[in-house]
């Protein structure tokens, strides 16, 4: 699998994220780079959509709008509801994915611990 990004997405629009996968002995295991990309992607979606909520607090706060520009923000707004309880969703998921890559590193930790002994019996 390889990580295929969109151009960015606007309010209210679906934008991919990807996850790569990694085939183990033990099983499917989120690959770390593309989980970390996958923050920064939602991070950096999540500022953004902050600052859109910051001039648009600033342009009704100032009295200057028309009732389009009004009803324009308003629609904005909505979308970018959407856009961020979508990506606490998808928060939610990669979440669970990093904890089955830390659930997995442990055990990979102590499998690796027990050949390390086993080694040194072998060499005693």
């Amino acid at each position: 699998m390889s990580s295929n990004e969109k151009e960015e997405a606007g309010p209210g629009e679906e934008e991919e994220i990807v996850i790569d996968i990694i085939e183990t002995p033990r099983g499917r295991v989120p690959e770390f780079d593309s989980t970390f990309r996958a923050l920064e992607k939602i991070s950096a979606r999540l500022l953004e959509q902050d600052e859109k909520i910051e001039r648009a607090l600033s342009r009704i706060s100032s009295g200057q709008l028309s009732s389009t520009e009004l009803k324009t923000i308003l629609e904005t707004l909505e979308s970018i509801r959407e856009d961020l309880s979508k990506l606490s969703k998808r928060l939610e998921i990669i979440e669970d994915n990093i904890g089955e890559m830390y659930e997995r590193l442990n055990l990979l930790d102590y499998l690796a611990d027990i050949v390390e002994r086993y080694l040194r019996s072998l060499e005693g």
